[in-house]
């Protein structure tokens, strides 16, 4: 994913907030949250999230793994 610049992630925080709130199962939009996370530990929320609904997630369960390493 091609990084944001510091101004723009509050508002793409808040669109992809309001994109899990309509569409909780939206894969993509859980990913991407999951990397504009502040933390590891928000990260792995957003993370779990996904692996709660597809528990195949290859992209997921990476992510988990990698954060789970800091």
């Amino acid at each position: 994913a091609a990084a944001l610049p510091p101004a723009d992630r509050p508002r793409a925080k808040a669109l992809l907030v309001e994109a899990t709130t309509l569409a909780p199962r939206h894969e993509t939009a859980w990913l991407w949250r999951a990397g504009l996370a502040d933390t590891p530990e928000e990260g792995l929320k957003h993370l779990r999230a996904v692996l709660a609904f597809n528990p195949a997630s290859a992209k997921a369960q990476a992510g988990v793994a990698k954060l789970q390493q800091q």
